[in-house]
């Protein structure tokens, strides 16, 4: 782990003008996973383990932080003899800063630690930040800085002073900046670097691939001089191509090891196999919300937002959003995280089936509402739900809206508010639901997080059929951007899905993409073509009625064409004279 140091938070000072960016709720990691201090080192351990964490905060009954636990403190223990059964809040754990959400990074004083916690205004844990997500931070604000031509006022400061290799290369795969420990790890100058290939450079590089495919590789491994070491590739997109492209250096963490370990694992599982699995039944949809535009980011403060609440959340959006996966979030970032996710599509299951479910069946077995349960319910597409059992629902909210020991999650593809109008949902239940609303957008309004979707998945698909990884080219990520994608998400996992059974080839072009893709974008470019025909003969029009002071005939003449077919012209671009 890596010291922050006077100098660092000197960088950080240049920027505290655009405060969107320093604000440390905005570059935290997001209600981490945390333990009870009533909780054991064993348990402590297992936690760390399963979610392969570098800290563990640990909190009060009250959710304020208490301290830090790491693999190392359970190593240390542990080879001193303990046998893990000391509880948390009598052994020695690391005790760290706090500082609350609206903190600015360059306000941070250097840690001894590695680690904030971060706190809101009533002391409750909701945030962790280490030098990791600084650095990640300052990786999105180079991005930005890019797409906006203000490369030197930023590269030449923040390069200079990242711990991480840093490199920055252009559309051809010439590196415009190298920062210094980038040139030590290497042993190559940054003046020797600076205007050479980056295959020259930098050993065993995908850099330059990076800028032709336009698509983001994170937690990857590249061998450097004998070592793995983990690489993040990003590409700069700018009018619709990709301009640039960086690449980070990251020396291994504790969960960086796990990824290798991860990916060896998948050398020898391909290895030992000779044929990929016959489905994806083991493939999760979602590890994690993907994507980095406006929209979904503001969707995520919100959902951070209802998992430390008990408040009733609305997930609306198209079919294939990924409602479902914002549900599973906000349970994974609750307090409720070790207990149940509970999920009931209203719309496929049969209404007696989900009533027994939720209030018990005639013999006797209580339900998810009538009995102790804990944990998150999530009620898929509620406007199928019948009346009466709308009604059932209501009452039981009524009877104890406050102390329900699980949280409602509700989802629907349909406007609630409208449908309560109309009576096809219980207008009472809706008022007394009272819910936060997340409107999730369909995937064509958020394009530019489609390049990370594609590489996401395309990882995790590739490994569950335990094959090499594909990837597109180009004009194919270009075609896929501009897709309307109906299904959205789903659509989207579907289309890589077939592509990776059907395409041999490790590179997946243009011409492989199915049929109704190619034939949408080839109506798009011709309805493009005549708007710019029509746009130049509007243009034309009215510089020939210009030059000859309005006069039609004339200008008729000169367009050879009949006055009446000019007319007509005159009508469609709305042309008044």
């Amino acid at each position: 782990m890596h010291k922050f140091d006077e100098s660092f938070v000197d960088i950080l000072i240049q920027f505290e003008n655009d405060r969107k960016w320093m604000s440390v709720q905005n570059w935290m990691v997001e209600t981490p996973a945390f333990i009870q201090s009533n909780k054991t080192l064993l348990e402590a351990a297992k936690v760390m383990k399963e979610l392969k964490l570098d800290f563990l905060p640990i909190v009060d009954p009250h959710h304020k932080p208490y301290g830090v636990v790491t693999p190392k403190d359970v190593m240390e223990a542990f080879v001193n003899g303990d046998e893990g059964d000391d509880l948390l809040e009598t052994f020695p754990t690391l005790q760290v800063a706090q500082i609350e959400e609206n903190t600015l990074l360059s306000d941070l004083a250097p840690l001894p630690t590695d680690v904030f916690l971060i706190t809101d205004q009533h002391g409750v844990l909701t945030g962790l930040i280490t030098y990791k997500e600084i650095f990640s931070g300052i990786a999105a604000l180079m991005e930005s800085y890019v797409k906006n031509d203000k490369v030197s006022d930023v590269l030449d400061v923040i390069l200079e002073k990242a711990y991480e290799g840093v490199a920055v290369v252009d559309e051809n795969g010439i590196i415009i900046e190298f920062n210094a420990a980038y040139s030590k790890f290497t042993g190559v100058p940054r003046t020797e670097a600076i205007g050479r290939h980056v295959t020259d450079v930098i050993e065993n590089t995908n850099l330059h691939e990076t800028v032709q495919k336009g698509i983001p590789e994170r937690g990857v491994l590249q061998n450097i001089q004998g070592q793995d070491m983990v690489v993040h590739r990003i590409p700069i997109w700018k009018n619709g191509k990709v301009v640039a492209a960086i690449g980070m250096l990251i020396f291994e963490g504790v969960s960086d090891i796990y990824r290798i370990y991860e990916r060896l694992q998948l050398q020898k599982i391909m290895s030992d196999t000779e044929s990929p699995p016959s489905s994806l039944d083991n493939l999760s949809s979602f590890d994690q919300i993907i994507g980095s535009s406006e929209a979904i980011s503001n969707l995520k403060r919100k959902a951070r937002t209802a998992a430390r609440t008990q408040v009733v959340v609305l997930l609306t959006g198209e079919h294939g959003t990924g409602k479902k996966a914002f549900a599973e979030s906000i349970h994974h970032l609750s307090s409720r995280n070790a207990e149940s996710f509970i999920s009931i599509s209203c719309k496929n299951e049969e209404p007696h089936i989900i009533e027994d479910q939720l209030f018990g069946n005639p013999d006797g077995e209580p339900g998810i509402l009538s009995g102790d349960r804990k944990g998150t319910l999530y009620l898929q597409d509620i406007d199928f739900l019948p009346i009466a059992i709308q009604k059932k629902l209501l009452n039981v909210l009524r009877k104890k809206p406050v102390d329900l020991p699980i949280q409602l999650i509700i989802s629907s593809t349909r406007n609630l508010s409208e449908l309560a109008e109309t009576n096809n949902i219980s207008s009472e239940l809706y008022a007394q639901l009272n819910p936060l609303q997340l409107i999730i957008p369909p995937l064509h309004e958020r394009k530019e997080d489609i390049p990370f979707l594609l590489s996401h998945f395309m990882r995790e698909i590739c490994f569950a059929y335990k094959i090499p990884e594909k990837s597109f080219s180009p004009s194919a990520v270009t075609y896929l951007m501009n897709h309307h994608w109906i299904g959205n998400i789903e659509e989207l996992i579907d289309v890589i899905e077939d592509l990776v059974k059907r395409v041999p080839s490790e590179i997946i072009e243009q011409t492989d993409l199915p049929q109704s893709i190619l034939n949408e974008q080839s109506v798009a470019t011709l309805e493009s073509m005549r708007e710019k025909q029509d746009s130049e003969e509007k243009r034309i029009i009215l510089d020939l009625l210009d030059q000859t002071d309005g006069n039609k005939s004339r200008t008729a003449e000169l367009l050879g064409i009949h006055r009446t077919t000019l007319y007509k012209k005159l009508r469609k671009f709305n042309i008044l004279t």
